[in-house]
């Protein structure tokens, strides 16, 4: 009896392992290579996507940044600092100009130091690194979404960020 439930409870152990579709879960999102990279969505489907906007894209005022704290302790097995973030769930978004059947969410946004370069002198450790707003972004198109390109507009605001970006959509089959 052991072997035949051990036999049953084997397939679901392993699909439960299984890694998810890039962009189906919320940690696993498509990284957009630019802020004005098209999000791409099939009707019926839901993709969560990261985009990351330069600090000044959003007007995020420099005393926020001055809380994430680069970790000099913390460092990769090349040497390498990693780069520190801090979660902003004061950051909200809403979205217009939305096609017909599209709906955009925030799901999560993060102030992060983007470690770009490391060098490591005999005295001290040289970082480069830029200020980026990183959020994750909920796309949902129903079943009967109007198919084609469009332009949305997203609103950020929250703890002195009064902004807009474009975000180009494309829904598609």
């Amino acid at each position: 009896m052991k072997k035949f439930l051990f036999a049953l409870a084997l397939p679901a152990l392993l699909a439960s392992c299984a890694p998810s579709m890039m962009g189906s879960q919320a940690y696993n999102p498509v990284a957009l290579e630019t802020p004005f990279s098209t999000v791409r969505v099939a009707p019926g489907q839901t993709v969560f996507v990261q985009i990351k906007y330069p600090r000044a894209m959003l007007g995020v005022n420099d005393n926020l940044f001055d809380a994430v704290t680069i970790s000099f302790d913390q460092r990769t097995v090349g040497g390498d600092v990693s780069s520190p973030e801090a979660r902003a769930d004061w950051l909200k978004m809403t979205a217009s100009d939305l096609p017909k059947g599209v709906n955009v969410e925030l799901t999560q946004a993060y102030l992060l130091k983007d470690i770009r370069r490391t060098k490591d002198n005999s005295v001290s450790v040289e970082v480069s690194y830029a200020e980026v707003v990183r959020v994750v972004l909920k796309v949902t198109a129903e079943p009967g979404a109007e198919l084609g390109r469009n332009v949305a507009e997203l609103n950020f605001t929250g703890n002195g960020v009064d902004d807009s970006q474009l975000l180009s959509l494309s829904v598609e089959k």
